[in-house]
């Protein structure tokens, strides 16, 4: 049997690309987000796609390229983005209920 020591001592050494330390919640792992080489190899290709399609701005060969992003930033990004969305669409119908609501 193990004790609780011997457990977070193997889970400490466990690969940092392992499944556990991904999806794993903190302190033990990442909760589904990337490893840092992970994030440093995204983030530069993001920064180098981002320089050459720069250098093709308005030309007849623009580069379009893809932006990669962790997912916990994507989670993150989603959900700033469903509550602007719920914000403008609500704002939206007061706006409308104010302008047309005696008719």
């Amino acid at each position: 049997m193990l004790s609780s020591r011997q457990l977070l001592s193997l889970i400490h050494q466990l690969p940092e690309d392992s499944e556990f330390k991904t999806h794993a919640p903190p302190p033990f792992g990442r909760d589904g987000d990337w490893t840092v080489m992970q994030k440093i190899a995204a983030e530069t290709h993001n920064e180098l796609a981002a320089y050459r399609a720069s250098k093709y701005t308005g030309t007849p060969h623009e580069y379009m390229y893809t932006k990669y992003s962790s997912p916990l930033a994507s989670r993150r990004q989603h959900e700033l983005d469903s509550a602007e969305n719920e914000f403008i669409e609500s704002a939206r119908e007061e706006l409308l209920e104010d302008a047309f609501g005696d008719q």
